[in-house]
C-alpha cells in the first residue's frame, strides 16, 4: 500500500511540475522579441550557407526541399516578428 501512495505522490507532482511548466511558457513577459528576431536571423543566415552547400555538393533532391521549406518557414516567422502590429 505505501507503494501506491508514493507512486500517485510522483504522478501528482509530475502533473503540477507539468501545469507550471506550461503556464511559465506562455507567460508573455518571458519572451524578448529583440532575442527572437536575433535569433531567427542567425538560423536563416545558417539556412542559407546550407542551401548553397547543398546545391553546390548536389544534395538529395529532398534534403535541398526540406532546406528550402525551413528557410521559408524561417523567413515568415522572421518577417511576423519584425513586422509592427496593426490594430
Amino acid at each position: 500500500m505505501p507503494e501506491a501512495l508514493v507512486i500517485a505522490a510522483l504522478f501528482f507532482i509530475a502533473g503540477a511540475v507539468y501545469l507550471y511548466a506550461r503556464l511559465q511558457a506562455n507567460d508573455p513577459a518571458l519572451h524578448d522579441p529583440a532575442r527572437d528576431r536575433a535569433r531567427l536571423q542567425c538560423h536563416a543566415v545558417w539556412l542559407e550557407d546550407r542551401l548553397r552547400i547543398a546545391r553546390r555538393e548536389k544534395w538529395d533532391d529532398q534534403m535541398v526541399s526540406n532546406l528550402s521549406i525551413e528557410l521559408e518557414t524561417t523567413c515568415r516567422q522572421l518577417t511576423r516578428v519584425t513586422t509592427p502590429l496593426v490594430h
